[in-house]
Parts: C-alpha cells; structure tokens; sequence
C-alpha cells in the first residue's frame, strides 16, 4: 500500500510539475535528478514530435 500511495504521489508531483503548478525545483525535491531529467527528455521529445508532424502537412 505504502508503495502505491508513493507512486500516486510522485505521479501528482509529476502532472503539478509539467502543468507549471509547481517550480523545478520543488518537483526535484521529490522526483529526484534522474527522474525529473527523464520527464523533461520525453516531454521535450513529445514536443519535437508535434511540431514536426505540424510542420510535415
């Protein structure tokens, strides 16, 4: 249970963080160098994505 809860916590931080409830900082507070690093790639790379499928019309 108490992984659950901390997984659900760290999915929160996670949607609060991408969502610019909350800053990098306190998101690297909880989540961690590696894990906030590997957000940022996919959310990056999603971004790239997107914009190359826009521009390929």
């Amino acid at each position: 249970m108490r992984t659950y809860l901390h997984l659900l916590y760290q999915e929160a931080i996670t949607e609060a963080y991408l969502l610019g409830t909350i800053s990098r900082e306190q998101a690297l507070k909880t989540l961690g160098t590696d894990t906030l690093e590997e957000i940022e790639y996919q959310r990056d790379a999603l971004k790239h994505d997107v914009e190359w499928g826009f521009s390929n019309d």
